[in-house]
């Protein structure tokens, strides 16, 4: 048996035995059937190979994110910044309100960020040239040049780069998926050969070495 029949033996016992206690402790029995029942998914998800090279690859790609993230809170804030002073004194108007709007920076930042999404983005940018008190910068036509320069920054270049970690993390994840299954052949080998030389002798005959070849494709 591999390991991972013993780990499904593990599994059914586990399930046999708070199955057959559920009158006991019903509530923390439900608990562990269920948790026995997701471990037992871990072997279905080991075997569908692309399913686990998925899954290694948001393992590869997780700590790179998180550099994007902050990367992107970066940008956020210092448009955020100059998107106060071009247009913080912009009176509401259009999709601009309470809580959408760059008096200040934090309503400034979730403006840009539905900016970022292209959701309305021209209303937005439009909505910066409203009538607004004569002796106060509106920045109404610095719009024209913000918001564009915004979209294509955050869309050409932080999401190619999204694009660029999610092929380098893919790559690597179908290597070591690779190196996974060429080790896993070689234990398999290892095994069927120790199986047929118990005594270790280094020799087998070609049709013992034959029949370890063809089990283990």
């Amino acid at each position: 048996f591999s390991h991972w029949h013993k780990f499904d033996v593990v599994v059914i016992l586990m399930s046999a035995v708070f199955i057959s206690t559920t009158n006991l402790l019903p509530t923390l029995n439900f608990r562990v059937i269920t948790l026995a029942q997701l471990l037992h998914g871990v072997r279905l998800m080991r075997e569908q190979r692309p399913l686990h090279r998925l899954l290694n690859t948001c393992v590869f790609a997780l700590p790179v994110f998180a550099n994007v993230l902050v990367l992107v809170l970066v940008i956020l804030f210092q448009f955020g910044v100059v998107g106060v002073q071009l247009f913080g004194d912009v009176p509401f108007n259009g999709p601009l309100n309470t809580f959408l709007n760059f008096r200040t920076l934090p309503s400034a930042m979730v403006a840009l960020y539905q900016v970022a999404t292209s959701q309305s983005w021209v209303d937005i940018m439009s909505a910066m040239d409203a009538p607004c008190d004569p002796e106060k910068d509106c920045g109404g036509a610095a719009a024209l040049l913000f918001f564009p320069f915004f979209i294509l920054l955050t869309t050409l270049f932080v999401f190619d780069l999204l694009a660029a970690i999610i092929v380098t993390a893919y790559t690597e994840a179908k290597w070591a998926d690779d190196c996974d299954a060429v080790l896993g052949a070689l234990e398999e080998m290892r095994e069927g050969w120790t199986q047929r030389d118990p005594l270790a002798t280094g020799k087998l005959h070609y049709l013992q070495f034959f029949d370890i070849l063809t089990s283990n494709p």
